[in-house]
């Protein structure tokens, strides 16, 4: 699944390039890519054509009101964040939510809240090998349930009883925090 706003830097059309492989070696595979285009639409649509893909991947160009967000998610095995360029992502954590495994790449904060083999992979951006590898090893590894322990472990990292915790702590006077 990649959800989200679409947009060239979030590299979908690297996923789709990753997805051409892992669909030629497991006729099972389908990708998911669901959330409103912010660009024209058509350069995904061709080259999902040039790779024969129309019947495998589902392209959503609309936006998913909160209502059917859980739908996506749970239909998924792996949620893919292809991005070239982030500051973060609020898709990781719907995916913890959700107990599904990220694969994503190695930009911005991603890597902050992408714990290598716990709950998921990181990737090199702009890498269709590196990024079909990832996903591929999601599935050899046993898939979401492999890394649903290590996820639920790192989902309490990002509750609002955290959040809160973590503010409360830098509110503190220093010299409060050294009693």
């Amino acid at each position: 699944l990649f959800f989200g706003l679409i947009r060239a830097y979030k590299g979908v059309a690297t996923l789709i390039r990753a997805f051409a492989t892992l669909a030629r070696e497991d006729p099972e595979l389908t990708l998911v890519v669901a959330g409103e285009c912010y660009e024209p639409e058509e350069p995904y649509r061709t080259l999902i054509r040039e790779h024969g893909l129309e019947a495998r991947v589902r392209f959503e160009n609309r936006f998913i009101p909160n209502e059917e967000v859980a739908t996506y998610f749970a239909a998924a095995d792996v949620v893919t964040l292809p991005y070239h360029t982030a500051s973060a992502s609020g898709v990781i954590t719907i995916a913890y939510a959700m107990d599904r495994p990220v694969v994503a790449t190695r930009v911005g904060g991603l890597p902050e809240v992408v714990f290598e083999g716990e709950t998921g992979h990181l990737v090199p951006p702009e890498d269709p090998a590196a990024l079909a590898t990832a996903i591929r090893g999601v599935f050899a590894r046993g898939g979401r349930e492999a890394y649903a322990k290590g996820i639920a472990e790192k989902r309490a990292l990002f509750t609002w009883a955290r959040m809160r915790e973590v503010i409360e702590g830098l509110s503190r006077p220093a010299s409060a925090s050294r009693r």
